[in-house]
This record gives structure tokens, C-alpha cells and sequence, in this order.
């Protein structure tokens, strides 16, 4: 212990001690005002879920975003399916880390032989829109 009191004591700038507090060769850095994330880019995963035998579910979570406004469809061979009360959004939660969240969903039969891609559309990607195919992730636009 007193090693260390030593140890610090010495490189010390003359007239202080270990009560006085200083900031010696940072001077400047905590005046300076970082700069704000004005967005941050979302991340998003499609999965499914089987409530039951006649039931799919296709899950788009999206995360990581700022700010919150944001767009997310789904396209069904390409074409965007209509809001009805088979697709569903939660509304857009906040993370820890003061990003956003949001799941949409999408009930159709299992095996109808339709291709099925979530679109999410968000200022941070400038115009290109994010798409995800149920099982990969590609950034299209």
C-alpha cells in the first residue's frame, strides 16, 4: 500500500496530493461536447412460431433503432399483403440502451407455397429498404 501511495505521489504535479483533485494533461477533453447519434440503423430477424397445427406465424423483430419512426410491411412473391387483422404490430418499445423495438406478424396456412419477405423501411438507411426472407437477412433497395 504505501508502494502505491508513493508510486502515485511522485508523478504528481508539485503543489498537490492525493486529496486535491486534478486534471493534468486532459484539459480540453471535458469541455468539448460529444457529438449526438442522430440514427442509429435497426436490425431485424424474421422467424416462425406454430401456435397451431393450421397456424403459421412469421415474426419480424426489429431492433437497434433511433429514431422511432419507422416502417415495417410484409410482402407476400413481392407484393406488400394489406393491413387486416391477420397482420399485426406490437407498438415500439424502448431497449436499455434508449433504442427501439418492434414486432410484426404475419398468420398464414402452413405450406401455402408462398414466398413471404419483411420489408422495414427507417430514415437511417437513407432510401434503400431492409429486406428479410424468413431464414436470411439481405439489404436490398
Amino acid at each position: 500500500m504505501v508502494r502505491i501511495f508513493s508510486a502515485l505521489t511522485q508523478r504528481m504535479p508539485a503543489g498537490t496530493s492525493p486529496r486535491t483533485p486534478t486534471c493534468h494533461g486532459m484539459s480540453g477533453q471535458f469541455s468539448r461536447t460529444a457529438p449526438l447519434v442522430s440514427e442509429l440503423r435497426p436490425v431485424a430477424t424474421v422467424f416462425t412460431h406454430t401456435p397451431s397445427l393450421d397456424q403459421l406465424l412469421f415474426v419480424c423483430h426489429v431492433t437497434g433503432f433511433y429514431p422511432h419512426p419507422i416502417s415495417v410491411a410484409w410482402l407476400q412473391d413481392g407484393h406488400e399483403v394489406p393491413l387486416d387483422p391477420v397482420l399485426n404490430s406490437s407498438t415500439i418499445l424502448p431497449n436499455a440502451d434508449l433504442t427501439y423495438q418492434l414486432h410484426s406478424l404475419l398468420a398464414m396456412a402452413p405450406r401455402d407455397g408462398h414466398s413471404y419477405v419483411c420489408r422495414v423501411r427507417h430514415r437511417s438507411l437513407g432510401t434503400r429498404s431492409l429486406l428479410i426472407p424468413w431464414g436470411r437477412c439481405y439489404p436490398w433497395g
